[in-house]
Protein backbone atom coordinates (compact mmCIF):
# COMPACT_ATOMS: atom_id res chain seq x y z
CA UNK A 1 0.00 0.00 0.00
CA UNK A 2 1.37 3.52 0.80
CA UNK A 3 4.34 3.88 3.31
CA UNK A 4 5.23 8.10 2.47
CA UNK A 5 1.62 9.20 4.74
CA UNK A 6 2.91 7.75 7.48
CA UNK A 7 6.22 8.99 7.29
CA UNK A 8 5.26 12.69 6.36
CA UNK A 9 3.05 12.37 9.41
CA UNK A 10 5.52 11.01 12.26
CA UNK A 11 8.19 13.29 10.63
CA UNK A 12 6.04 16.51 10.97
CA UNK A 13 4.80 15.35 14.20
CA UNK A 14 8.31 14.40 15.68
CA UNK A 15 9.58 18.14 14.54
CA UNK A 16 6.78 19.47 16.20
CA UNK A 17 8.01 17.47 19.43
CA UNK A 18 11.07 18.97 19.02
CA UNK A 19 12.47 15.66 18.30
CA UNK A 20 15.30 15.59 15.39
CA UNK A 21 14.55 12.77 13.02
CA UNK A 22 18.16 12.29 12.71
CA UNK A 23 18.80 12.06 16.20
CA UNK A 24 16.26 9.20 16.68
CA UNK A 25 17.91 6.17 17.28
CA UNK A 26 17.57 3.63 20.30
CA UNK A 27 18.10 -0.23 21.41
CA UNK A 28 16.64 -2.61 18.72
CA UNK A 29 13.35 -3.65 19.95
CA UNK A 30 12.40 0.31 21.13
CA UNK A 31 9.91 2.54 20.00
CA UNK A 32 12.74 4.98 19.35
CA UNK A 33 14.85 2.28 16.82
CA UNK A 34 11.22 1.66 15.14
CA UNK A 35 10.53 4.88 14.32
CA UNK A 36 13.98 5.82 12.98
CA UNK A 37 13.22 2.48 10.80
CA UNK A 38 9.82 3.79 9.54
CA UNK A 39 11.46 7.30 9.41
CA UNK A 40 14.13 5.83 6.97
CA UNK A 41 11.31 3.83 5.46
CA UNK A 42 12.73 0.09 5.88
CA UNK A 43 9.86 -0.90 8.36
CA UNK A 44 6.24 0.16 8.68
CA UNK A 45 4.80 0.82 11.93
CA UNK A 46 3.08 -2.34 13.63
CA UNK A 47 -0.52 -1.40 14.19
CA UNK A 48 -0.11 -2.27 18.34
CA UNK A 49 2.91 0.29 18.40
CA UNK A 50 0.56 3.07 17.27
CA UNK A 51 -0.75 3.97 20.34
CA UNK A 52 2.77 4.08 22.02
CA UNK A 53 4.16 6.13 18.93
CA UNK A 54 1.17 8.93 19.39
CA UNK A 55 2.09 9.23 22.90
CA UNK A 56 5.89 10.09 22.18
CA UNK A 57 5.26 11.86 19.11
CA UNK A 58 1.92 13.88 20.69
CA UNK A 59 -0.53 13.25 17.56
CA UNK A 60 -3.70 11.48 17.40
CA UNK A 61 -4.08 7.82 17.80
CA UNK A 62 -6.74 7.12 15.81
CA UNK A 63 -5.39 9.47 12.72
CA UNK A 64 -2.17 7.51 12.82
CA UNK A 65 -4.00 4.38 13.09
CA UNK A 66 -5.36 5.09 10.19
CA UNK A 67 -2.30 5.85 8.38
CA UNK A 68 -0.47 2.88 9.99
CA UNK A 69 -3.59 0.94 8.27
CA UNK A 70 -2.81 2.00 4.67
CA UNK A 71 0.36 0.58 4.96
CA UNK A 72 -1.15 -2.88 5.04
CA UNK A 73 -4.83 -2.21 3.34
CA UNK A 74 -6.28 -0.14 0.40
CA UNK A 75 -9.00 3.00 1.30
CA UNK A 76 -11.51 0.58 0.49
CA UNK A 77 -10.77 -1.96 3.20
CA UNK A 78 -10.03 0.72 5.65
CA UNK A 79 -13.25 2.67 4.83
CA UNK A 80 -15.04 -0.90 5.20
CA UNK A 81 -13.13 -1.64 8.32
CA UNK A 82 -14.47 2.03 9.56
CA UNK A 83 -17.88 1.24 8.73
CA UNK A 84 -18.18 -2.22 10.32
CA UNK A 85 -15.95 -0.44 13.56
CA UNK A 86 -18.60 2.68 13.62
CA UNK A 87 -21.83 1.96 15.99
CA UNK A 88 -24.42 1.89 13.05
CA UNK A 89 -27.17 5.09 13.36
CA UNK A 90 -30.61 4.79 12.35
CA UNK A 91 -32.12 7.24 9.75
CA UNK A 92 -33.57 9.38 12.63
CA UNK A 93 -30.19 9.31 14.54
CA UNK A 94 -28.22 9.98 11.24
CA UNK A 95 -30.52 12.99 10.48
CA UNK A 96 -29.91 14.35 13.45
CA UNK A 97 -26.05 14.26 13.61
CA UNK A 98 -25.96 15.78 9.91
CA UNK A 99 -28.11 18.90 11.20
CA UNK A 100 -25.71 19.68 14.13
CA UNK A 101 -22.67 18.79 11.43
CA UNK A 102 -24.62 21.52 9.32
CA UNK A 103 -25.37 24.14 12.60
CA UNK A 104 -21.82 23.40 14.06
CA UNK A 105 -19.49 24.02 11.01
CA UNK A 106 -15.78 23.83 12.07
CA UNK A 107 -16.11 24.86 14.97
CA UNK A 108 -18.03 22.06 16.90
CA UNK A 109 -17.45 21.79 20.63
CA UNK A 110 -18.31 19.45 22.96
CA UNK A 111 -22.01 19.78 24.56
CA UNK A 112 -22.37 22.62 27.07
CA UNK A 113 -24.64 22.29 30.15
CA UNK A 114 -27.12 24.46 28.51
CA UNK A 115 -26.64 22.95 25.06
CA UNK A 116 -28.32 19.51 27.05
CA UNK A 117 -30.83 21.47 28.49
CA UNK A 118 -32.03 22.57 25.29
CA UNK A 119 -31.77 19.18 23.54
CA UNK A 120 -33.77 17.87 26.05
CA UNK A 121 -36.36 20.61 26.28
CA UNK A 122 -36.80 19.65 22.50
CA UNK A 123 -37.49 16.13 23.15
CA UNK A 124 -39.92 17.14 26.59
CA UNK A 125 -37.45 15.20 28.94
CA UNK A 126 -36.35 16.89 32.50
CA UNK A 127 -32.76 16.58 33.71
Amino acid sequence: MHNVAIRDHISEYAAAAALDPDMINGEPGSINRLLRLVLDGTAKLPLDRVAETAGIISCDRHELFRLALGQFYSDGAIAMFESLATPRLCAVEQAWLTAIRDAAGDDLKPPSRIARRVIKSLFCREE
